[in-house]
């Protein structure tokens, strides 16, 4: 019985060696969409001049972005979004809402682009 199916396991595993890897594309599709619903709700918030949840949002956003994003020798990205997000954070801060919204637009827009291109169609 097992010789029988051995031939069938082996032609399955180049599939099942995929899937990690397609698992690891769909939740860093995921982590950037949170990313990206975080950004535009902190926009929103900074508007209404709710400075402590725009920054709380920018938080999550950066956390979101830092737990997938490597860049060489797998180190955190530290330029880009992520700084974006990092100075925009510290612009509400010191109350500089016009700079804090202009680099959240900067780093949203940017994270589309990058959605767009790793999936096309959305």
């Amino acid at each position: 019985m097992f010789r029988r199916s051995l031939p069938l396991l082996l032609l399955a595993m180049p599939a099942a060696a995929q899937a990690p890897e397609k698992a690891a594309d769909l939740a860093d599709a995921m982590e950037m969409d949170n990313a990206l619903q975080y950004l535009r709700t902190a926009l929103g918030e900074m508007r209404a001049n709710r400075l402590g949840q725009a920054i709380e949002l920018l938080e999550r956003a950066e956390s979101r972005l830092l737990t997938r994003a490597t860049g060489n020798m797998g180190r955190p990205v530290q330029g880009g979004p992520v700084a974006d997000i990092a100075t925009a954070r510290r612009a509400l801060g010191q109350r500089d809402v016009a700079s804090a919204q202009a680099l959240t637009q900067k780093a949203l827009e940017a994270l589309q682009r990058r959605r767009q291109e790793r999936v096309p169609g959305k």
